[in-house]
């Protein structure tokens, strides 16, 4: 007995309806961040407020793209906040960053929060540093160059990990010590070392469009749920 057309289209709707939900729960909800920055907001020479307030101010010659922040000039923005502080023992730091011209250092800084986490450029390598541990972990970045990538690391308390679009570059074990404290700088760090005006060196050589961080170590999962 063959079945009528109607019976066979509402048969078809069922079934999508019921693979949507089942699609999307295997891809999984995207994690809520502790905070976040939206670097395309970025106006030169103003503070960007995160989700909760907390803001990135800038130093030196950063300027506005309309993406990102840009420090192809060179300069860093600063956060005057501990970032175990804001995220706890455990914690995920994602950016989206495009690289544009050539470093005009050895170095270009993504991310300085030492000694808890430090994430930068080597010349044709990526690097994550914990506590000072600079070779860490440190991977071919070429790729990076001219297009928009995503950078992560997390920290589960015993490891920390290195990803460059979804891909783990690298792991190890590490601890962080709880008595330190660090403001978290973007895009650059001071000549001297402090959170003062000086002259940016490392400065990370193009773009950051935005920051995420949270309070556990994502899994390869979450980070690809992170839009």
């Amino acid at each position: 007995m063959k079945s009528s057309p109607f019976l066979r289209l509402t048969v078809a709707l069922l079934c999508i309806s019921f693979a949507l939900p089942v699609a999307r729960a295997a891809q999984g909800a995207e994690p809520v961040p502790v905070d976040q920055w939206n670097f395309a907001d970025f106006s030169s020479g103003s503070p960007v407020a995160g989700q909760h307030g907390l803001e990135f101010v800038p130093h030196g010659d950063v300027t506005a793209s309309g993406a990102g922040a840009d420090f192809l000039g060179g300069g860093y923005l600063e956060l005057k906040e501990d970032l175990t502080k804001i995220a706890g023992d455990t914690f995920s730091v994602v950016l989206e960053v495009e690289q544009g011209g050539p470093p005009g250092a050895t170095y270009g800084t993504i991310l300085f929060a030492h000694p808890s986490m430090v994430i930068r450029l080597s010349g044709p390598k990526l690097e994550a540093a914990c506590d000072g541990d600079w070779h860490a972990i440190a991977a071919d970045a070429t790729s990076m160059k001219g297009r928009v990538a995503r950078v992560a690391a997390t920290f589960d308390g015993t490891t920390y990990r290195l990803y460059l679009d979804g891909e783990l570059l690298g792991e190890r074990a590490a601890t962080v010590d709880p008595k330190k404290s660090s403001t978290i700088l973007v895009g650059g760090r001071p000549n001297d070392g402090s959170t003062s005006t000086a002259a940016s060196i490392e400065s990370f050589p193009g773009l950051v469009r935005w920051l995420k961080l949270y309070d556990s170590a994502l899994t390869l999962e979450q980070l690809a749920a992170i839009k």
